[in-house]
């Protein structure tokens, strides 16, 4: 039960992936009145139930926190609805703290939808993320506008925007 680990009514667990130490890093999706972006990290005990380390760290004024991925140093949310990505430091205890909130931006987040040229969509929409194998760089879905955005991770966990890429088709 989530609720009971993190404290939080409706978190509303996305997506998550695991440290380079084993601990379980969760994208909170925050519903209800609350609605936010919070992450949270958990210890994996060997009986498969999970003590929490850092249970809830909301990304202010973002919205949907859907996807959460890492590199063993630091860990970026996608936020679904305010098309951002936001970035965490995970601590050597598996501890999350967040660095910002809005460390990339989709370029646009009101393209044309397709199917109607004169109205607008919802925008980028930010989805799954993906990090390249050296840990370098930081790879999001944007379903939204049909592209790709990339970045580069510097050491201190910011991220450096190299573009976006289309050809994936706007859903």
């Amino acid at each position: 039960n989530l609720t009971a680990l993190t404290g939080v009514d409706n978190p509303g667990p996305f997506g998550f992936s695991l440290d380079s130490r084993g601990n379980l890093l969760v994208a909170l999706f925050v519903g209800g009145s609350n609605l936010t972006s919070a992450a949270g990290s958990f210890e994996i005990n060997e009986n498969g139930t999970l003590t929490p380390i850092t249970p809830v760290v909301a990304a202010t004024n973002e919205v949907d926190l859907c996807w959460l991925e890492n590199n063993g140093r630091y860990a970026f949310g996608a936020n679904y609805t305010t098309g951002t990505v936001s970035s965490y430091r995970i601590d050597r205890d598996g501890r999350l703290t967040l660095i910002n909130p809005r460390a990339g931006v989709a370029l646009d987040t009101d393209f044309p939808a397709p199917e109607n040229p004169g109205a607008r969509s919802q925008g980028a929409t930010p989805l799954d993320l993906g990090i390249s194998r050296d840990g370098d760089f930081l790879y999001n879905v944007l379903p939204g506008s049909g592209r790709v955005a990339a970045w580069r991770i510097r050491g201190n966990g910011s991220l450096v925007p190299i573009g976006e890429f289309p050809g994936l088709g706007q859903t």
